[in-house]
């Protein structure tokens, strides 16, 4: 069962009776999961604070021509795995609805039946194969991958369908390819609805927020065709309000250095 409803819902923050519109939250928070075991692996979503803030506002992703990164990205740690004993790690994004869905302006609401119903391809770990110590000794992260919006052959890219609701996936394959030890670990959390560009206002401004690598939101018309098109070379430089760019530093640099802001929810005024 998805965590989201399409509907308004109680605020788990707030106690029953209150509700918040742009806010879809059909699951408490003492209910999420932060850690999963299957056959002696255990998985934690190690930036889970961060899913949740985004949670709350139901997460959108962008998937762009060119490919766009996720943020917030998968980050995992593991345990339980044999030391000398390699693996590979993969993250499918699996179609997690079997309905297409519709900005209405304030909430998603389902607009049919699903376009299509094939998951993305499977996203490889660029360190797979390593051994199991490897993989237990840091945090996984799967900053790397990107999401696009058309077939394409660009390496750690991976193609989803917009206005489709998808569930990452972490696989654990023995490197040896025992299909049967195969173990699927997913956080109901990390839920999103793929989109050409966002569509709540308190979502993009809590990516921001969040996000080292965020220069700001252009300015959206989500029901013109204007709102689902590309940035312009000048807003990607800017972010479309003449904000001076961010200092240029690589990418594993500003993530190994990043750490999450905490934050207060937006409040409710903000999401209608």
């Amino acid at each position: 069962e998805a965590l989201f409803s399409s509907t308004r819902s109680t605020d788990p923050e707030k106690g029953a009776g209150s509700s918040v519109r742009g806010v879809h939250w059909s699951g408490r928070e003492e209910n999420l999961q932060l850690e999963q075991e299957c056959r002696g692996v255990r998985v934690s979503l190690e930036n889970h604070r961060m899913w949740r803030e985004f949670c709350r506002c139901r997460t959108e992703m962008v998937a762009s021509n060119q490919g766009s990164r996720m943020f917030p990205y998968c980050r995992f740690s593991i345990a339980g795995l044999q030391p000398s004993r390699n693996y590979c790690l993969q993250l499918v994004l699996r179609l997690n609805h079997r309905n297409q869905f519709i900005w209405t302006g304030s909430n998603w609401e389902a607009s049919g039946p699903a376009h299509t119903q094939v998951s993305g391809r499977p996203f490889t770990h660029p360190d797979s194969p390593a051994p199991g110590r490897h993989w237990m000794d840091s945090p996984v992260s799967f900053y790397r991958l990107k999401l696009t919006n058309g077939a394409t052959q660009q390496e750690g890219a991976v193609p989803l369908t917009p206005n489709h609701r998808y569930l990452p996936t972490l696989l654990v394959l023995p490197a040896d390819r025992e299909t049967d030890k195969t173990l699927s670990f997913s956080f109901p959390q990390t839920e999103f609805m793929a989109v050409l560009s966002y569509q709540n206002k308190a979502l993009s401004q809590l990516k921001v927020h969040y996000n080292p690598f965020s220069k700001g939101p252009a300015p959206l018309t989500p029901n013109s065709p204007r709102g689902r098109g590309r940035h312009t070379d000048s807003e990607r430089r800017t972010g479309g309000g003449g904000a001076q760019p961010h200092p240029v530093k690589s990418l594993k640099s500003l993530l190994a250095n990043h750490k999450e802001r905490k934050c207060r929810a937006p409040p409710p005024n903000s999401l209608r």
